[in-house]
């Protein structure tokens, strides 16, 4: 059976299960992921879940936003990628570059940043408010010209899905959103 970050907080004595029950039914109220309820609620301290979802995911932790970034590594990403992804440059070791990133599971971001970086992406988890200060701290305040974001979000706006007998279906037709030679992208998710 596969454990959860709960599960590891309880478990790991930072999080009584009352207190999980009641940060589960806020997050059936507020759709916000568990951790990120846990924080803003005051109930776990940062560096616990931190250490817990690095044993759930496999991914290392990047505290964000750090103190600086070179200007050379944020021009890796743009602004709109970065805000779109959720994602924050961090730094280039050999021939990889460091991303901080909300979603480091999310594949359709980390091929996308492969691809506007032109190099390999080596994920780091973040939490979703820390990788946005880290964001507006070196990209600037206010969202890119022209890009209509406001934030990062679980998908590109242009976004759709639909379903099918089987697994959900999303489908983006913008072909400057990727860069690709195809203007459709399909990406198939198991359905749950």
């Amino acid at each position: 059976m596969k454990k959860r970050l709960g599960d590891i907080l309880v478990q790991q004595g930072s999080l009584s299960k009352e207190a999980l029950n009641r940060a589960i039914a806020l997050q059936n109220q507020k759709e916000m992921r568990l951790g990120e309820i846990l924080l803003q609620d005051g109930f776990v301290a940062k560096g616990e879940i931190a250490a817990a979802l690095e044993q759930l995911q496999g991914i290392a932790y990047a505290e964000c936003p750090p103190a600086s970034v070179d200007a050379k590594i944020l021009e890796r990403v743009s602004h709109a990628v970065a805000l779109r992804c959720c994602a924050l440059p961090l730094e280039i070791r050999g021939k990889e570059l460091i991303v901080a990133m909300a979603e480091p599971q999310n594949l359709t971001f980390v091929n996308e940043l492969r691809f506007r970086a032109g190099m390999e992406i080596s994920r780091r988890f973040s939490f979703r408010h820390d990788v946005l200060l880290g964001i507006k701290k070196f990209y600037g305040d206010g969202d890119p010209p022209g890009s209509g974001l406001r934030r990062c979000a679980s998908f590109p706006t242009s976004w759709h899905w639909r379903r099918r007998r089987g697994p959900a279906i999303f489908i983006s037709s913008r072909a400057s959103a990727t860069r690709l030679s195809a203007s459709v992208w399909t990406v198939f998710f198991a359905s749950s």
